[in-house]
């Protein structure tokens, strides 16, 4: 008899409406779904979306874990006694110790070329842990780095070459692109790049690039060797697009390195080099910083950093403006930055052991979302002490990925 697999989407059920045509509301354009939309093309008799209170209709219930918030979700919404089988993949399938109550198969890395019917069929698989033959976790897998035949239409690369020492993604994933000499896509995004090859056509319609350090010498510790002169010599490029129209660059950014102070942003070199090229310009852009917590993330070489519990967010709202011309603004993103305790939260998730089910099922409920930043950095210091502190070994050494470094940084 065929499988019935649905795809989670965590809402009310009466608000997944599916027509006579099969049609639903949802689709894989966005939700967090796009990328398992090529995954539920390839199952074999199709899939539906489903929703917490209909997952029991179905044989197998896939869920896609992009980040952290998916964790919480899926431990808020899927109930420890189901009939359904529950299988999870994606970008934030890695420590599977905390979701294990709520999971019955999950795939670490790619699912591409119809690998799926395989997860779905039972088959042994060294990138796939099943509760029913592995049900502490404590079997050996590796991370399926796939190939550039598994990159679907629309996906020009997956994994990335540079190894930025913070980047979960980079040391998680192997590095595939479709044609060795192609330039720089992330995924399916063909607007992103790095900083230092940005291409200012791109900036038209928006484009998205990253420093992830707020000084040169952060930003050379972490492996990302991006000098303020290079920032200077990147801004002036912009003068080589034919167009009138506003330039507009996402710049992502990571604060709170084990290292860094309370004053940290007050050392910015963008906005020093922002007012020695200013001059120099002779388009209108607009620079807008996209700021996030350092986590220490397993498999990369910072994975057993301390925790850094500097609480940047109250700058970033003082300071929403950081420079502004006829010709160049900067804005610090303001509210957007989070507090300290939004990243402390994905470091248990990243750190903690298979006694981690009911850290999510606290770090889900609705008591702890609308507690305070400050409540919540008490609760957590209190209660995990340790998992804030320098690390001594892995949470899932047991899980082989492509990439390796000798020791951490």
């Amino acid at each position: 008899m065929p499988k019935r697999v649905g795809v989670l989407v965590f809402s009310d059920s009466r608000t997944i409406h599916v027509g006579r045509d099969g049609r639903s509301n949802y689709s894989f354009d966005g939700l967090g779904l796009s990328g398992i939309g090529k995954i539920a093309a390839e199952i074999e008799g199709g899939v539906d979306f489903c929703s917490p209170a209909t997952m029991d209709e179905y044989d197998f219930v896939l869920v896609s874990l992009t980040s952290f918030h998916d964790l919480l979700s899926l431990s808020a919404n899927v109930p420890v006694k189901r009939r359904a089988k529950v299988v999870v993949g994606g970008p934030a399938c890695n420590n599977i110790n905390p979701i294990m109550p709520y999971i019955d198969v999950a795939n670490f890395g790619r699912c591409d070329s119809g690998k799926i019917n395989r997860v779905l069929s039972g088959e042994s698989i060294p990138s796939v842990w099943r509760k029913s033959d592995d049900p502490d976790f404590s079997g050996q897998y590796e991370v399926d780095a796939s190939n550039s035949t598994g990159l679907g239409a629309d996906e020009g690369s997956f994994g990335c070459s540079q190894k930025c020492f913070f980047c979960f993604y980079s040391w998680w994933n192997g590095h595939v692109t479709k044609n060795a000499d192609s330039s720089y896509r992330s995924g399916f995004g063909d607007h992103e790049d790095f900083f230092q090859s940005l291409k200012w056509d791109r900036a038209i319609r928006g484009a998205v690039t990253a420093l992830d350090g707020v000084t040169q010498a952060a930003r050379f510790r972490v492996g990302k060797p991006i000098s303020t002169q290079d920032i200077k010599d990147v801004l002036l490029k912009s003068n080589e697009v034919d167009s009138g129209t506003l330039l507009r660059v996402k710049i992502y950014g990571i604060l709170g390195y084990p290292w860094e102070r309370q004053n940290e942003l007050d050392k910015f070199d963008l906005i020093e080099a922002v007012k020695d090229v200013e001059p120099f310009i002779r388009k209108k852009i607009l620079l807008k910083m996209h700021f996030s917590h350092f986590i220490p993330f397993q498999k990369t070489p910072l994975w057993a950093s301390e925790f850094n519990w500097n609480d940047y967010r109250e700058w970033c709202q003082t300071h929403q403006v950081l420079f502004r011309s006829d010709k160049i603004s900067v804005y610090s993103g303001g509210t957007y930055m989070p507090s300290p305790s939004l990243a402390a939260v994905s470091t248990v998730l990243q750190r903690i052991g298979n006694d981690g089910g009911a850290f999510c099922r606290i770090a889900a409920s609705k008591k702890f979302q609308s507690a305070s930043s400050i409540d919540k950095e008490r609760w957590l210091k209190k209660t995990y002490p340790g998992v804030f502190a320098k690390q001594d070994r892995e949470s899932i050494p047991n899980v082989k990925t492509p990439w390796k470094f000798d020791k951490p940084a």
